[in-house]
């Protein structure tokens, strides 16, 4: 009986024991295994933030240091309609102007019409009469030599007319008077020469002034006014020239005039007139 007693505290300790190191293996068992779902639930989490960290890369918002980096479809879409209202504003603002600009060229033409307008219709306009002879016949200067006339001069006294609706002022006269077949084509009066009588004269509205033109030789020879009045020879009187004036508005203006002597005793008209020359002389620059 002595030695059961012992036998069952060795048997109670060795039970004791073998439970102790069998819980212990059960916990470190259980460790292992909390361990071993640890590493699995890591990995698997690993695995989850990997995968979500493809898209996040993918369609992550651009920073300054990432310029490149692509927009979402959203952001996509909102830039894509401020870029629409932004080329739409600019287009509207250019329609507007050019169309401002349309109009301000269109008023401007309108406007410059009509001071054009209102220019030609109120500006002078002198207009060349019918000049008078002043010289004599062969006969006549024979009676004038007989008479001791021997001062009298050829020449003729050229009428104009403001036939315009403001004053004009004369700046000069060019005239030439000499003999020839006819006005040249084009007209020309480079050999005109100046007389200042009448410079600076005002000429009103519908008056009437005039100069006068004196002959080259200052009187016709006998032989010379047989050339002018034998229609074979055709010699004509040649009266041309230029008158020069401004208006008010200090713009200026140019006549020019051209007239034909026929004597008596010709084939050119009735006599001891001047007639029109060529059209081309007779205008109003």
């Amino acid at each position: 009986m002595k030695l059961s007693k012992p036998l069952s505290v060795l048997i109670l300790i060795a039970s004791g024991l073998l439970l102790s190191a069998a819980s212990a293996e059960i916990k470190v068992q259980q460790n292992s295994q909390r361990l071993t779902e640890n590493r699995n639930d890591e990995t698997n989490d690993k695995q989850k933030y990997a995968q979500a960290e493809v898209p996040l890369a993918q369609h992550s918002a651009p920073t300054a240091n990432a310029p490149n980096s692509e927009p979402t479809a959203h952001d996509t879409g909102q830039r894509a309609d401020h870029s629409d209202n932004s080329l739409s504003l600019i287009w509207n603002v250019i329609s507007s102007q050019v169309f401002f600009n349309t109009l301000l060229t269109i008023a401007t033409i309108f406007i410059a019409i009509f001071n054009y307008q209102l220019l030609f219709l109120t500006r002078p306009i002198l207009v060349a009469e019918r000049s008078t002879p002043g010289f004599f016949t062969p006969k006549e200067w024979e009676k004038a030599r007989e008479e001791g006339k021997v001062f009298l001069v050829t020449s003729a006294r050229c009428p104009f007319r403001n036939v315009g609706q403001s004053p004009a002022v004369v700046l000069k006269i060019i005239v030439r008077m000499k003999l020839g077949k006819d006005l040249t084509l084009r007209p020309s009066f480079e050999d005109c020469a100046e007389t200042t009588a009448y410079k600076d004269k005002v000429v009103r509205v519908d008056a009437e002034s005039d100069f006068y033109a004196i002959y080259e030789n200052n009187k016709f020879s006998d032989e010379e006014w047989k050339r002018i009045t034998n229609p074979e020879v055709e010699t004509k009187v040649l009266l041309y020239g230029q008158i020069h004036y401004r208006g008010a508005a200090w713009k200026k203006y140019v006549m020019n005039f051209g007239f034909v002597y026929e004597p008596p005793d010709s084939w050119f008209g009735p006599g001891n007139v001047f007639r029109f020359g060529r059209r081309e002389y007779n205008t109003i620059i």
